[in-house]
């Protein structure tokens, strides 16, 4: 957004001009060219224009305010429960590691936990009418990850190095992780995550012995994740290898690069634990049951900073020749 008293400098030419005025539905501005000792030169269409400062002169008024409407996005919390129940004679069993009610509540919890991540990996933003047990009920889905990078313009690229499908290069992978870093959001870090599957680090393993300049610091474990860390001219990437990527095979060898700053969880009801006693229910069903559930919805923002390759088979060497 520019405002009165900027300074700007066509990149090319290193012309420098005083904005002056703006208009009404600011689609055009008015400038004092060649200030500041620079020269006028004639300005190509589509030359780079660097904002270098504001300057005032002495005991004059504010500056113009600047307002930032955000883009207009719609997206909506999602309710996500998981069940647990226990026949009354398991129930009544004694373990020496505990009861099975408890060990059954454990895996509806952890099932929680996978789904509140699956649905910020995959879901797609909407709000419907659907029939569930002959009755009609309003669904509403939160948005994920893959659908905001595809559709608020993160970087989505599939490998395809050297014109041949499914191949991918260092070369390839580097520019990829460049597009990623060329930006970054206002106040945050700048640093980026990635979930990949085997595959994947099996094929930067093999971009490594092709050319020894490349450096991969060693991996380590943390919370079962393996770490491993790529260092580019860009920034550095953490690349973790997400149980996830492996068991879904068409995602093995996928590489998602994330920005932290650039994920939030907006949460409408936080978790819920609801017991169901077999005494209160009237269907005399002899089993205790119960079901945990949070109503959550996932926003992004930046999403240049992050992206998607993917459709790689295998690694190739960067002087390759096509379909070698």
């Amino acid at each position: 957004t520019w405002i009165r008293n900027t300074i700007v400098m066509v990149h090319s030419t290193g012309e420098q001009m005083m904005i002056t005025g703006i208009s009404a539905d600011r689609k055009s501005i008015t400038v004092t060219r060649g200030i500041c000792g620079s020269v006028p030169a004639a300005i190509a269409d589509g030359a780079e224009i660097v904002r270098v400062a504001t300057a005032f002169a002495e005991a004059t008024g504010g500056a113009d305010s600047i307002v930032e409407n955000g883009e207009n996005r719609t997206s909506y919390v999602q309710i996500i429960k998981c069940a647990w129940g226990v026949s009354g004679t398991a129930q009544a069993v004694s373990y020496h590691t505990g009861t099975k009610l408890t060990e059954t509540k454990a895996q509806a919890m952890q099932q929680l936990t996978e789904s509140l991540e699956t649905a910020a990996l995959f879901s797609r933003p909407s709000r419907s009418m659907v029939i569930v047990d002959g009755k009609a009920v309003e669904l509403r889905t939160t948005t994920g990850l893959q659908y905001a990078i595809e559709t608020y313009g993160g970087n989505y690229m599939t490998a395809a190095s050297n014109a041949v499908a499914g191949r991918l290069n260092y070369a390839d992978l580097t520019a990829f992780i460049k597009s990623c870093f060329d930006y970054n959001i206002k106040g945050e870090q700048n640093e980026r995550l990635a979930f990949v599957g085997n595959s994947f680090i099996l094929f930067l393993q093999q971009m490594v012995r092709d050319n020894s300049s490349y450096q991969i610091a060693a991996g380590e474990s943390q919370y079962g994740i393996k770490v491993t860390k790529l260092i580019t001219p860009f920034g550095d990437l953490s690349l973790l290898t997400h149980p996830m990527f492996n068991e879904i095979a068409s995602m093995n060898a996928d590489l998602w690069v994330l920005h932290p700053g650039g994920m939030k969880r907006r949460e409408l009801r936080g978790l819920e634990v609801t017991n169901v006693d077999k005494a209160s229910r009237s269907d005399a069903l002899d089993a205790t049951q119960g079901y945990a559930l949070m109503e959550v919805g996932y926003q992004f923002t930046g999403l240049r900073t992050m992206g998607i390759l993917t459709g790689t088979t295998h690694a190739g060497a960067e002087t390759a020749l096509p379909g070698a």
